[in-house]
């Protein structure tokens, strides 16, 4: 049989026309016709296809691994709400800021515009990682190979294993958070324009460092930094320069002093409701005491 297609299609490469090819009954064996010949390679192909697809047919029917992989993809949810890439645009005014723009502080700054839509995608990305580890792992136990982190599909992987990997579930664990600084002349001739991208973890160091301002800011050492000279000078004149609990002035021989009603030390802020006048005696003997139940 080989012997006979090696005739053939070296007949058919010398040139032999079609006409004469057909006509020519020493290519074929005892028995045999062009027509029959025709017929081969023309059902071969097609009853191969045939039984790829009955083949897949009784996979997606029957099929063990395939309908187990169906229950693990019902019974493992992964959050969809999230994109594989944010992009973020900020215009400058010279190209000077521009190759001095602080990625960093943008996008700390971006992160404290929004701290619950960022700790809400981080959040997400996480849980998808978490998931998908476990995922991953059930699959290949399931399976019996090991998946690449693309699932890619091996062309001699048997074919209901080719079927699953098809069917399998990637989530997304790693957004990017991509930001386009730019820069255009101001007749529009030239453009410039610089990129960062940050990862996940990266947004977490950025969230981590966002928590820090925000516990600094409410710390005393910042509530004290507060107390500018422009802000004892108003609370003074606000109160006539007088000690509100005892009545006295400078004239009278005392050093006025700007007090925290509720002290810095048990919480305290530095603002003129919690800010008033007392002289130097009453602050010391007051010191960090405070009754919220009563007069201060």
């Amino acid at each position: 049989m080989l012997d006979m297609w090696h005739t053939f299609l070296q007949t058919l490469l010398n040139g032999t026309p079609w006409p004469d090819l057909l006509s020519r009954d020493d290519l074929l064996p005892d028995g045999w016709t062009m027509e029959t010949l025709l017929l081969a390679a023309i059902g071969v192909p097609v009853g191969l296809a045939v039984l790829h697809f009955v083949r897949v047919l009784l996979i997606l029917l029957f099929g063990r691994k395939y309908h187990a992989l169906r229950a693990l993809n019902q019974a493992c949810e992964f959050d969809d709400g999230i994109r594989t890439r944010y992009e973020y645009k900020v215009q400058l005014n010279s190209r000077k800021q521009l190759e001095r723009y602080d990625f960093e502080r943008f996008f700390l700054e971006e992160y404290g515009r929004n701290p619950q839509t960022f700790g809400a995608i981080l959040e997400s990305a996480q849980n998808n990682e978490r998931k998908y580890r476990k995922y991953k792992a059930e699959v290949e136990r399931l399976l019996g190979v090991k998946l690449g982190e693309t699932a890619r599909i091996g062309f001699f992987d048997p074919l209901e294993v080719k079927l699953c990997k098809r069917r399998l579930k990637e989530p997304i664990t790693s957004p990017i958070f991509h930001c386009t600084a730019e820069y255009t002349s101001p007749k529009g001739q030239n453009h410039y324009s610089r990129t960062a991208d940050y990862t996940v973890r990266q947004m977490e160091a950025v969230g981590k460092q966002y928590r820090k301002n925000v516990d600094f800011q409410a710390s005393k050492a910042y509530q004290r930094s507060l107390m500018t000279d422009s802000l004892r000078y108003d609370i003074m004149k606000r109160d006539n320069f007088r000690c509100v609990l005892c009545g006295r002035t400078a004239k009278e021989g005392v050093k006025l002093h700007v007090d925290h009603i509720v002290p810095v030390a048990k919480g305290g802020l530095t603002v003129p409701d919690n800010l008033r006048t007392l002289c130097d005696q009453c602050n010391l003997g007051k010191s960090d005491k405070y009754d919220p139940h009563g007069a201060n």
